[in-house]
């Protein structure tokens, strides 16, 4: 259950796009939002193309002015905290605040097309994901969106993983707080989109391949049948889909065909950092999605 939520704050427009998805969290379910900032060591001059926030003055000024500018801030029982020590690992400052904090999820901001390679992928969001707990959630800042998160529509993607299976509670909390309708998405790849482990065996025993799939299919309904009657249990409205693909490409188009508001999906934490980031479907999700991603590290 969502009850803290932990949004970081460099003093930058892009990183405050995390507020207009936290202020409909705050609503909907009277989260307490906790506004953090952290005095960084020998820190730039600029972030993100704006002047970077200088001491600790500036800092908390800077915190409580968002308070005054921000309606549901001042209604909310917002806290704020400024690191004061300064810090040269930004990331591992926030997962430490968010323990010490108690918070239940980390506000983050995507970059928009280009920028998130180049600035993020290897930075603080890739190690903010990679080496915490908590769910992370990755809202937009493509100024090409139009896109308004309501939370109404929750898209948790499910590949059979039984260790992915964490994602699908934490979902059910998040879909039953904010009383949003979910889709259950698992994709069954085709012969030409298998993953390279798998393709070898595809080009000897073509056939052979093709009919597994088509057994995994069939598999595959049955699997999200017995999910769905299980959130069902809990009082959720569930929908199941079962598409054949690419992952990456199923699951976008299936968002934005169905007006998602959400994608959930499971990453492999630290473990698997370099394998997610290199090539998974979550790395490439996160790449190319235009609305917001919850993250859940398994």
């Amino acid at each position: 259950m969502i009850k803290r939520i932990l949004i970081p704050l460099d003093g930058s427009k892009l990183a405050e796009q995390a507020l207009a998805t936290a202020r409909i969290l705050v609503q909907k379910i009277h989260a307490t939002p906790i506004l953090l900032h952290v005095i960084e060591k020998n820190a730039p001059p600029e972030v993100h193309g704006e002047r970077h926030l200088q001491g600790i003055p500036q800092a908390n000024a800077y915190l409580e002015n968002l308070i005054k500018k921000n309606p549901f801030l001042k209604r909310a029982p917002v806290e704020i905290h400024v690191h004061e020590e300064e810090v040269s690992q930004l990331s591992q400052s926030i997962i430490d605040h968010a323990s010490d904090y108690q918070a239940d999820l980390i506000i983050l901001t995507r970059h928009g097309e280009g920028g998130w390679k180049d600035k993020v992928v290897g930075s603080l969001v890739r190690q903010v994901i990679g080496h915490g707990h908590l769910p992370v959630l990755l809202s937009n800042a493509r100024p090409d969106s139009e896109h308004v998160c309501t939370f109404d529509r929750i898209l948790l993607a499910l590949d059979g993983d039984p260790e992915h299976d964490v994602s699908e509670k934490i979902a059910a909390d998040f879909a039953n707080q904010l009383k949003s309708q979910l889709l259950l998405l698992t994709v069954v790849p085709t012969l030409s989109t298998l993953s390279p482990d798998q393709s070898p065996a595809s080009l000897l025993l073509p056939s052979a391949t093709d009919a597994m799939l088509d057994i995994s299919e069939e598999s595959s309904a049955e699997y999200l049948k017995n999910h769905i009657r299980k959130l069902e249990k809990m009082g959720l409205t569930v929908e199941g889909d079962v598409e054949r693909g690419d992952p990456v490409d199923c699951i976008l188009e299936v968002a934005a065909e169905k007006d998602m508001d959400l994608i959930v999906l499971a990453t492999h934490g630290k473990a698997g950092l370099e394998a997610f980031f290199a090539g998974s479907v979550a790395s490439k999700v996160i790449t190319d999605s235009t609305i917001p991603l919850l993250l859940i590290p398994v």
